[in-house]
């Protein structure tokens, strides 16, 4: 490559902070992060001159809906869809109904400034008309205006004729439980009392309740494809791997089968569904690795003891700890039959019995199963309950290996560069071509633990910004144990 095309791609690259900012408009950083869901401290990195790596620009492109190409080189078409990126993103609208025009206009400026666009409403009267005329992400009102229960009485109105909008109830008065216990139970998303942290609580609560849209609209494919959380899918397989992930939080109490070599990112999966799933993620998640337990002690760890270990005192079991949330089991084939058929009737009528005790017990709890082996083999074998297998397939998701995943690498191995040199204090920004085209050509038999351990590897011992492929030949001999000095791989 000449000097004069390193020198224009470093220009280039120099000013991806000015379009970020660009992006930002009047908002704050604090703002524009969640907006991205990206943490402040980050955001603020790449718009002070660090180089971000290509998964968080995927992402700004995502959001906004400006093309990559312009994003990167700050040529081409801004929008990525032909329309103007502004108009094209949905912005979120919040109404925000009060008797009392200082207290409506307090409220409002604090939201303007997170770049909201506002309604305004007076009473209940007028809140009612206005919701008529137009749609909201999001209602704010006061409890009395003027009577007592007027914004009970708005609540309910939403809910039974706008059920996607969310309604954020607040008081001047400290809040008494009974008010509190009836607005959640009306369908109330939060409750706030005006008090010295009412700015950043109302911002908090705002911010939850936007998230929780975002999820649903997920959930109906609003979502950019392939992208889920944190996860952001190129191939066409982990596509489609989040599609199902998308169809899994539409019906919450599902099982989900994750299948595919070991390393391939079964686990990290099941927690991302965890923490997108707007039913179970404020519950628990708790993993289990089957294959590490007998049959025995699975059991009681899965569903509890009346008295453990011969001890007094009941010993309460991974499946009631997570009621409500999701239990990850790894090695689902390694499962004894005892165990199995308790499963199977965790699943079929949402009850489990502990050891030592008669009286069954209630559970909700989405299981989430990872197998590395062909389980329609292990049923041919009898080692594993057909009926368990078909309930289990619902949701059914093929995870292939890291040598399959294309371009996913290249995202994988910027977001892994990205994390440890931020973790050590390096300034590794990105990797060159060839270094690129090695970490493509690897057949990766670890899988993803395999990538991830070579590019810390490649952080950790590289003097350079810019990953060569003589850092990334020299981790990989080191992951191999390869004799040879290091240098350029053939091939």
């Amino acid at each position: 490559m000449s000097d004069i095309s390193t020198n224009i791609i470093e220009s280039q690259v120099a000013t991806i902070p000015d379009r970020l900012k660009e992006l930002k408009g009047d908002r704050t950083t604090a703002a524009f992060a969640r907006f991205l869901g990206v943490g402040v401290s980050t955001l603020h990195n790449y718009e002070n001159g660090r180089t971000p790596p290509i998964d968080f620009l995927l992402n700004v492109a995502a959001c906004t809906g400006v093309s990559i190409e312009w994003l990167l080189t700050g040529q081409g078409e801004k929008e990525a869809g032909g329309s103007d990126w502004q108009t094209s993103r949905k912005k979120r609208r919040i109404l925000v109904v009060d008797d009392k025009e200082y207290q409506r206009d307090s409220i409002c400026n604090v939201l303007e400034t997170e770049g909201y666009e506002i309604g305004r409403a007076a009473n209940l009267k007028q809140s009612i008309e206005v919701l008529e005329k137009e749609t909201f992400d999001v209602v704010i009102t006061d409890l009395r205006m003027p009577e007592e229960n007027d914004g009970l009485i708005l609540l309910k109105h939403i809910r039974e004729r706008y059920p996607n909008t969310r309604t954020i109830l607040i008081t001047v008065h400290a809040a008494t439980a009974p008010v509190a216990v009836e607005a959640i139970r009306s369908g109330a998303f939060d409750y706030l009392v005006m008090s010295r942290t009412f700015p950043d609580d109302l911002r908090s609560a705002v911010s939850r309740a936007i998230k929780e849209i975002e999820k649903e609209e997920a959930q109906s494919g609003s979502a950019p494809e392939g992208v889920f959380g944190d996860i952001t899918a190129q191939c066409p397989a982990m596509k489609e791997a989040v599609a199902v992930l998308k169809k899994a939080i539409q019906s919450p109490g599902t099982p989900v089968l994750f299948y595919g070599e070991p390393g391939t990112g079964k686990e990290f999966m099941a927690k991302t569904l965890h923490a997108n799933d707007p039913e179970r993620a404020s519950h628990a998640y708790v993993p289990v690795k089957c294959g590490a337990m007998s049959e025995e002690v699975l059991n009681r760890e899965l569903f509890g003891a009346a008295e453990h270990a011969g001890k007094h005192g009941e010993f309460p079991g991974v499946i009631a700890v997570a009621d409500g949330g999701t239990v990850f089991l790894d090695e689902v084939e390694k499962i004894g039959p005892a165990v199995q058929v308790m499963l199977l009737r965790i699943l079929t009528d949402g009850t489990y019995t502990r050891v030592g005790e008669v009286q069954p017990r209630k559970a909700d709890v989405r299981l989430i199963c990872s197998t590395s082996a062909d389980l329609a083999r292990e049923v041919a074998a009898g080692r594993f309950h057909q009926e368990l297998l078909t309930h289990l397939g619902v949701l059914k998701i093929h995870l292939p290996p890291l040598r399959e995943r294309g371009r996913d690498i290249e995202v994988l191995a910027r977001r892994f560069l990205n994390d440890f040199a931020e973790e050590i204090g390096k300034d590794c920004r990105d990797f060159s071509p060839e270094a690129i085209r090695l970490l493509r050509e690897e057949s990766w038999p670890e899988n993803i633990p395999g990538l991830k351990a070579t590019i810390k590897r490649a952080v950790l011992f590289s003097e350079s910004e810019i990953l060569s492929a003589d850092d990334i030949a020299a981790a990989l001999n080191s992951r191999t144990g390869a004799s040879s000095p290091p240098g350029l791989r053939s091939g």
